[in-house]
């Protein structure tokens, strides 16, 4: 469990159930620019919460996006030209890998983006090559999920329509069907737009806590996000050499730490190690 989940990834979540729709929390301090995240992220825990209205479930649930990410990582490896043992090496490696372990049962959502940045990218390749509408919308439909989740994902439809685009004009001579294709993964990429109409209806700004400037319409940052993710509250921290290492593959039990760790347990990335150096040679 993370400090993310305590302070607004499961208190969202909760809400939700408690009042039976994705409401508005009108509270201060912090509070009120992380109400303006996109809510996809916690609707997973959500679900979870509703047969129990507790989070007994959550952690179970949590293996859903990481079984997307072994899924998409193993699909991804083949449309590359990978072998099937490749491709199962590549699934392997991504859903061992500690960083996509530790959110299993954290209840945040950095893995459902993940998973649906690999499943999108599955669906890139495949509307690049063929052209196919079907595969155009479903990567269109992945990238929507993963920007509901975080806006960052914008970037990643940016360069699907790119790639997109890029492979079906040189692949299909009608002038049309590049522009028929960016349209489909845009109409897929749409789902996104709930967090940015339900962020302006509250405050006014689409991209609220963040600020933009288009097309002469300025909309300023929140000044309290501001001043916390400049580190302008806080005194300075200067961290030791050994202090990455530490958290990475030791326990973290002593006060102040929320992770764990792969403590003894990284000796099973061993045979992965051998496996992979087997296969470079």
């Amino acid at each position: 469990m993370g400090q993310d989940s305590i302070v607004y990834h499961l208190l969202r979540a909760g809400r939700w159930v408690q009042s039976g729709t994705i409401g508005w929390e009108d509270a201060p301090d912090v509070w009120r620019f992380i109400e303006a995240y996109p809510p996809a992220g916690d609707a997973l825990s959500a679900w979870a919460m509703l047969a129990t209205h507790d989070d007994r479930f959550v952690g179970v649930a949590g293996v859903i996006p990481w079984l997307i990410c072994c899924v998409g990582a193993h699909a991804l490896a083949k449309t590359l030209g990978a072998s099937s043992d490749r491709a199962i090496l590549a699934a392997g490696l991504v859903g061992s890998t500690p960083a996509l372990c530790v959110y299993v049962t954290s209840a945040y959502s950095d893995s459902v983006v993940l998973g649906m940045f690999l499943v999108s990218a599955v669906f890139a390749g495949r509307a690049s090559q063929s052209g196919a509408r079907v595969d155009a919308l479903l990567c269109g439909l992945s990238l929507g999920i993963a920007g509901s989740v975080k806006y960052s994902a914008f970037a990643w439809l940016a360069v699907a329509l790119l790639v997109v685009v890029a492979g079906v004009a040189i692949r299909r001579r009608t002038a049309w069907a590049p522009v028929l294709s960016a349209l489909v993964i845009l109409a897929g990429g749409s789902i996104a737009c709930f967090g940015i109409v339900r962020a302006y209806s509250h405050t006014g700004s689409p991209v609220y806590p963040f600020g933009l400037e288009l097309f002469g319409i300025h909309w300023p940052r929140d000044e309290l996000f501001t001043l916390i993710t400049s580190a302008k509250l806080y005194a300075p921290t200067d961290l030791p050499d050994w202090y990455l290492p530490r958290i990475l593959f030791t326990p973290g039990l002593w006060k102040g730490r929320e992770e764990t760790g792969l403590g003894p347990t990284v000796v099973l990335l061993l045979p992965a190690a051998i496996v992979a150096a087997k296969a470079a040679w």
